[in-house]
């Protein structure tokens, strides 16, 4: 009867083993691993899932009140933001710090094309809406 009872109190335990196995693919190199879903992003120090430019563009368009034409021209803006820096970071020549430069580069371009046709109220929530992270560039708060 005792050896009935813990041979049942086992097979849970044996099934909760098997759920914390990882995966198959976890265990491969990184170049290995299948490649992440579009737009999720994210992983060590990404915050979370990428947001398409589409996304992007429905936030902002809804936060500054755009125009349809405004948003055809920041939506092209977002895109071709999202394509450079999809490249460069798939750009392995590059180190940390250059990487950053050249982001940081990317997205005052995308900043100035922006502002260029925004009004000065829209301006003003564009550069709130970067500073806090949501227009695709993230701040961390200063180190200490």
């Amino acid at each position: 009867m005792v050896f009935a009872l813990a041979g049942l109190l086992a097979q849970p335990l044996r099934a909760q083993d098997s759920k914390e196995k990882p995966k198959a693919e976890d265990a491969k190199p990184p170049a290995e691993r299948p490649a992440r879903p579009p737009g999720g992003g994210g992983g060590p120090g990404g915050g979370g899932p990428r947001q398409t430019p589409e996304e992007r563009l429905k936030k902002i368009s809804e936060d500054l009140g755009l125009k349809d034409d405004q948003k055809e021209k920041i939506g092209t803006y977002l895109k071709d933001e999202a394509a450079k820096l999809r490249e460069l970071r798939d750009d392995t020549a590059l180190d940390q710090e250059g990487r950053r430069a050249k982001m940081k580069t990317i997205r005052e371009e995308t900043d100035a094309k922006a502002k260029a046709i925004l009004n000065d109220e829209q301006k003003e929530k564009w550069a709130k809406f970067r500073a806090q992270g949501q227009g695709g560039q993230r701040r961390r708060p200063p180190a200490q």
